[in-house]
């Protein structure tokens, strides 16, 4: 405790934590003109109750902080000179501080952010107040969200880098890098924000998120946190998206009663835990990597209904996935869980999950139940090459049916009751006992698989039987079907139950293009391919081990028709019609035309010959453009050109005139031969 002392004049440079430091009660002192650089940490620090003083015409340089007050209160700080100190002025946990005049300049971070929509009164950190910083810009509304971006913020080791309560307006922090705090991002009752590639690293917790509603985490840097890299307490309706999320003790952790979030396609690597879901239900857990943490991938305790689907689990020292402590009723459905010691675990009353089309391989236990967990249904699961395959230490009515056990050192150990290894239809296939099936032929392998070990004698009454290579039906493209530089589109239909891979080549397996839908052939490979004959293969691998082919060749044209003009030369003179002899050169030639007016008329012809009378008696007099086109099989098309000249005949007259000019002669004769005709008739009869 210090009161009414005066410390001025002084110079305090360079030492290993603070310049000043009022660490408890010191209240009513005089702080003033002392020269205060180069200090590891603050420069000036007023510790808890340390209420009533007044710092006045100091400078402070190169501090890590210049001035920090913590739960101090009424203290004056005025006319303080601060240059190129780590943060200028922060205050936390204060009340009724007055800071009037200070120059601050140089400073290398802002000063962590601490808004509270709810607050009102004098000095409010409201967004109103917000609205006036130089760090903030927008409204609130949809339209124009207020946004804060592009900041460094150093949490002093003792404050949230950017800390929003009570907020319902739409918000985005974006492009931020906060460290050295408590909470890199703390969002307390928040809804309608958006967190948007920040780097919230190096702190105790990355972002922490309590009861909020409606918010989007999304392609942040959550690294190196001493807690976790993004921690949700009773918070719904979050996307927390492509994030990045390594080196914490949790990666992404979910705590009591969060539910319908979605995390997607985050990268959450080498945590002590990965993702931990904690007492929350009815969230969806898909696409993410999980991989290199040191006990979980994925950990459920008290969680139901969640649906994990599709994410990649590898590499974990313990456990890819462990369900525990009645985790009910959830999905786990298409993840490859792969080189964990346990690949999926049901532990102490985890009942009625659902275990579908998972890639389980190369675990020391692929599945293990124990601590009655009971009534879990595994179905077209691929278990491959692990040590064990399923391990039931204990645990009731559990079903597995179309599942494949595949080069496993032991497929299956059961010590439970009544566990199920097939239905009424089929069980599973087991690469030790596929054969025969002869009667009936109905793919079930006549006799049962009795290798199940374990004190429970489990059978399983309908093994599957080899079925053998799948089929490959090329229905596009047809056989010697021709193709120009656009790249052939591609129909098969594959008569496989259980596909693994499916690939094209068109080099004989140089090179391999993998596919999952009927499409079209690589452009990029078309493109490289000089004309000529293919071989276009398809393949087909099925689950166990088996590949289909099937061949059909086709032809690439990308080249069109070569026209070469003989006949006519340029600027032949013609007063009739000329004619014309040209070269064309094309394997695969389909049509051949030309025009005198741009295209406007066309004439087809198969050989070589003379131009259209008619169609040049309609030309003017002077040149001529006369323009072979022709076009292949694929529908190349090319086209060759010569200028000629229409001439009139010698007499100047152009005989399309002449023609013109014989006609009306011709008919203006018969017309008065009929007259004299009709004429002299009359006259005859009136005699």
């Amino acid at each position: 405790n210090c009161e009414y002392n005066t410390i001025a004049n002084n110079t305090i440079n360079e030492n290993g934590i603070d310049g000043i430091n009022f660490y408890y009660f010191c209240r009513y002192n005089i702080i003033s003109n002392n020269s205060v650089n180069d200090n590891k940490e603050n420069g000036i620090y007023l510790g808890v109750i340390s209420d009533g003083n007044n710092l006045t015409d100091n400078t402070l340089k190169r501090n890590f902080c210049g001035i920090l007050l913590s739960s101090s209160d009424n203290n004056n700080v005025s006319e303080n000179t601060l240059i190129d100190n780590g943060v200028c002025i922060y205050e936390q946990d204060c009340y009724g501080n007055i800071f009037e005049d200070n120059y601050c300049s140089g400073s290398k971070f802002q000063a962590p952010i601490s808004i509270d929509a709810a607050a009102t009164g004098y000095g409010a950190n409201n967004w109103t107040w917000a609205e006036s910083q130089p760090w903030c810009s927008g409204s609130g509304t949809w339209e124009d969200p207020y946004i804060i971006e592009n900041l460094i913020i150093n949490g002093l080791g003792i404050a949230d880098g950017i800390e929003i309560q009570n907020s319902d307006v739409y918000f985005i922090i974006q492009h931020c890098t906060i460290s050295n705090a408590e909470l890199g991002i703390y969002l307390d009752t928040v809804n309608n924000s958006l967190i948007i590639d920040n780097n919230c690293s190096n702190n105790q917790e990355g972002i922490y998120a309590e009861y909020g509603n409606n918010n989007t985490i999304t392609d942040n840097f959550l690294n190196d946190n001493e807690n976790s890299g993004l921690y949700l307490y009773e918070s719904n309706n979050t996307l927390v998206y492509q994030n990045t999320v390594i080196g914490n003790y949790d990666g992404i952790y979910l705590d009591t009663d969060c539910s319908y979030n979605i995390i997607e396609h985050n990268i959450v690597n080498n945590n002590s835990d990965g993702i931990y879901i904690y007492y929350c239900n009815d969230n969806t857990i898909s696409n993410n990597t999980v991989n290199y943490n040191q006990n979980y991938g994925i950990y459920l305790e008290f969680c139901q209904s969640n649906i994990i689907s599709l994410n990649t689990i590898n590499n974990n020292n313990d456990f890819g996935i462990l369900f525990e402590l009645n985790s009910n009723n959830n999905e786990l459905i298409e993840n490859s869980i792969n080189y964990n010691q346990y690949g999926t675990v049901f532990s102490d009353g985890s009942d009625n999950n659902s275990i579908l089309e998972n890639n389980i391989a190369n675990n020391n236990i692929g599945i293990q139940i124990e601590d009655l967990s009971n009534l879990n249904e595994f179905v077209e699961n691929i278990l491959s090459n692990n040590t064990l395959g399923v391990n039931i230490i204990s645990g009731n009515n559990n079903t597995f049916y179309l599942n494949f056990f595949l080069r496993n050192v032991k497929h299956a150990v059961d010590n439970g009751i009544e566990n199920k290894w097939n239905t009424t239809f089929f069980g599973n296939y087991w690469d030790n006992h596929t054969e025969p099936d002869l009667s009936p032929q109905d793919g079930i392998v006549d006799t049962p698989y009795t290798y199940i070990e374990g004190t429970a004698g489990s059978i399983d009454y309908l093994p599957i039987a080899e079925d053998g290579a799948p089929t490959i039906v090329i229905n596009l493209p047809t056989a010697h079907q021709r193709f120009g530089s656009e790249a052939p589109t591609f129909n098969v239909e594959i008569v496989e139950l259980y596909v693994l891979n499916m690939w094209y080549t068109l080099d004989d397996g140089l090179t391999n293009f993998t596919f999952n839908e009927n499409g079209t052939i690589n452009q990029a490979v078309w493109d490289a391919l000089p004309d000529g004959l293919y071989t276009l293969a398809f393949y087909v691998l099925d689950l166990v081990g088996n590949t289909g082919l099937s061949e059909v060749i086709i032809e690439k044209d990308s080249h069109a028709p070569n026209i070469n003009i003989i006949t006519p030369t340029p600027a032949d003179v013609f007063i009739t019609a000329p004619s014309f002899i040209v070269e064309i050169f094309d394997v695969n030639l389909d049509a051949m035309w030309y025009t005198l007016d741009g295209g406007l008329t066309n004439f087809t012809f198969t050989e070589n010959g003379t131009i259209n009378q008619l169609a040049w008696d309609q030309m003017p007099e002077g040149n001529v453009v006369i323009r072979f086109y022709a076009e292949d099989l694929v529908g190349n098309t090319s086209f060759a050109e010569v200028t000629v000249i229409k001439q009139i005949d010698g007499d100047g007259i152009d005989p399309l005139l002449i023609t013109i000019i014989i006609v009306v002669s011709i008919v203006g004769a018969v017309a008065i031969v009929g007259a004299t005709y009709w004429y002299l008739t009359r006259y005859r009869k009136s005699e």
